[in-house]
């Protein structure tokens, strides 16, 4: 699905959202609040209150990892099974590293 010069990737069997990119800034992004930094085995919740929604969702950057959240120049890498942290690069600076 494409929303002005952001998109949104569903899978169409398992109508599941596989990624996305925000560029515009006009997606609906929400997370809960509450934490305010996260590390290794913090879940994607977690993550995403911590850090906000990330700008896009890409394949997983570590073996073993499903997901990348990318911030900026940094990501953070998710396995969908475990819905955990497996690591990140900071290389932005911007991770609210535990």
């Amino acid at each position: 699905f494409i929303y002005g010069s952001s998109w949104v990737d569903v899978d169409s069997i398992w109508d599941t959202v596989n990624g996305w990119d925000n560029a515009g800034g006009n997606l609906n992004l929400t997370g809960s609040s509450g934490v305010s930094t996260f590390t290794y085995g913090s879940t994607a919740q977690q993550l995403v209150a911590a850090m906000g929604s990330p700008t896009r969702v890409e394949s997983g950057r570590l073996s073993g990892s499903d997901y990348a959240f990318i911030y900026g120049s940094s990501w953070v890498d998710v396995d969908s099974i475990w819905d955990t942290v497996n690591g990140w690069d900071n290389a932005g600076g911007n991770l609210k590293l535990q």
